[in-house]
């Protein structure tokens, strides 16, 4: 084949677009249409991307509710912050308890531990 080529972008002879594509898990927020909503209702609802549907995306907006639209606005810089912090401490604590280990190993090699 051809190495760093996709098969649409060898048929095609250009390199396919990925603008549409965003990060799963995303902040986003649907627009409502003006025929659901009264003159005070909020403009758009809140919700988190969860895939893509034909033309559109799918946002979850909680409970059992999932919304297929085109008109999605995103904000993918906090990607769920306290996930993060949890995902980076768990990683630290392994790194931690891994270290510990392999000076006890050493320890015990050189005879000082039984």
């Amino acid at each position: 084949g051809f190495p760093g080529k996709s098969p649409l972008e060898l048929w095609a002879g250009k390199k396919p677009s990925i603008k549409h594509l965003r990060i799963i898990g995303c902040e986003c927020y649907v627009h409502v249409p003006k025929q659901f909503r009264k003159k005070m209702d909020k403009k758009a609802t809140k919700g988190t991307l969860v895939g893509y549907d034909f033309g559109g995306y799918r946002v979850w907006t909680g409970g059992k509710t999932i919304i297929r639209s085109r008109n999605v606005t995103f904000n993918e810089k906090p990607l769920i912050p306290s996930m993060t912090v949890r995902l980076r401490d768990e990683g630290r604590k392994k790194w931690m308890k891994k270290r510990r280990l392999k000076k006890m190993m050493r320890a015990r090699k050189k005879g000082s531990l039984p």
